[in-house]
């Protein structure tokens, strides 16, 4: 009796421990794409996904070097990995970053990694990157739907899957005679019957905003949900200022939800999200926060419980933590988030960028 009471009492402890979340460095079998920043990623299937584009912005010497490759990353568990550089046939999209990209599923059980938006320099001038395309995973060939109209061009939308759809919503695009204008409208694609609706949302519509991080949930109904978190508002015609809002779209309402007061604390852009497979949590990492400098990156992971309506940040084991990072993206494999890309900046005591640093590797946390 009492050595069962003392391993209810050691269960207690464990179950009562706070958990203690570890980064994971996945080692890789060979090089992968080139550093950069700002591109998108999507899950193909329970092992692997494939990331598309991006830039590496070079903020000390005021290069840009836009890509349009598109590399698949397989994960073998134990922490080992490799890279594939994929060369599809077709019309593949034009080099960019900020574009928004998720994988659809027909009725076939064909996959389709879907392309949309993005932005890219041509001098000075932003350019919004036009053109809607689809990867077709089984035959390896670029699809180009551009012809079948749907959004605006536009730089970093929201653009997430359910299923045979592609729901996007928001970016932003240059402002009239000058700035920039952010944008809420929300259209939906059909890889079945290949066609663009736009959506017309009833009640409130949430504030325009881009670079916002989502993901599908599943509310506590069983209804599935867009979860959206944060984003940056812009005040024509240069004020940038950071959404740290929760909001939710219902399928079967067509309405948005501001959900919670509560919320990541400081605020954050350029983050990243991943939902877990049940739909029920959702975790970001990273992003850039409100700072002394022009860019303040952070490593900080926080958590969502869809069920709570609440944001909890993760006390991960600091020895074991990526470098801090903005611009970066990552993906669900195994309910593990997988985090790669993205840079770091330093300064001076001056507040001088004195470097920025690319970052490739790849890291994996899990989804609690």
């Amino acid at each position: 009796m009492k050595t069962l009471f003392v391993l209810l009492i050691i269960v207690w402890q464990i179950a009562s421990k706070p958990t203690d979340l570890r980064f994971h460095k996945v080692r890789t079998s060979n090089n992968g794409p080139l550093p950069r920043g700002t591109f998108p990623s999507a899950v193909i299937s329970k092992s692997a996904a494939v990331v598309f584009g991006g830039v590496y912005d070079d903020l000390l010497l005021h290069n840009n070097t836009f890509f349009n490759d598109l590399w698949m990353f397989e994960y073998f568990g134990h922490d080992s990995g490799r890279w594939i550089k994929l060369n599809p046939s077709g019309p593949k999209p034009s080099p960019r970053a900020f574009s928004g990209m998720d994988t659809l599923i027909n009725f076939k059980e064909e996959k389709f990694v879907c392309v949309i938006g993005g932005a890219y320099f041509q001098g000075n001038l932003f350019i919004p990157a036009s053109g809607f395309y689809c990867y077709d995973v089984q035959r390896n060939e670029w699809l180009n739907f551009t012809h079948l109209g749907g959004p605006s061009a536009r730089s970093q939308p929201l653009v997430l899957a359910r299923g045979s759809e592609l729901w996007v919503t928001g970016g932003v695009v240059p402002g009239s005679p000058f700035g920039f204008n952010t944008l809420n409208d929300l259209w939906k694609f059909d890889i079945n019957c290949p066609s663009w609706v736009q959506v017309n949302v009833t009640g409130k519509n949430y504030p325009p905003r881009h670079v916002a991080v989502g993901g599908i949930i599943k509310d506590v109904s069983g209804e599935d949900r867009i979860l959206m978190y944060g984003g940056e508002t812009i005040d024509f015609p240069f004020d940038f200022g950071i959404a740290n809002d929760t909001q939710e779209y219902s399928f079967t309402e067509n309405r948005w939800f501001f959900i919670t007061d509560e919320k990541p604390s400081p605020p954050r852009d350029y983050s990243s999200m991943v939902v877990s497979h049940d739909k029920s949590m959702a975790q970001i990492f990273g992003g850039d926060e409100p700072g002394p400098n022009a860019h303040n990156p952070t490593n900080q992971v926080w958590n969502y419980d869809v069920e709570l309506c609440k944001w909890t940040k993760k006390d991960t084991v600091k020895s074991t933590r990526p470098p801090d990072t903005k611009r970066h993206t990552s993906f669900n494999l195994g309910d593990d988030q997988i985090i790669l890309g993205g840079w770091r900046t330093k300064y001076d005591e001056n507040g001088t960028l004195i470097d920025q640093i690319f970052l490739m590797d790849v890291y994996r946390i899990g989804i609690f």
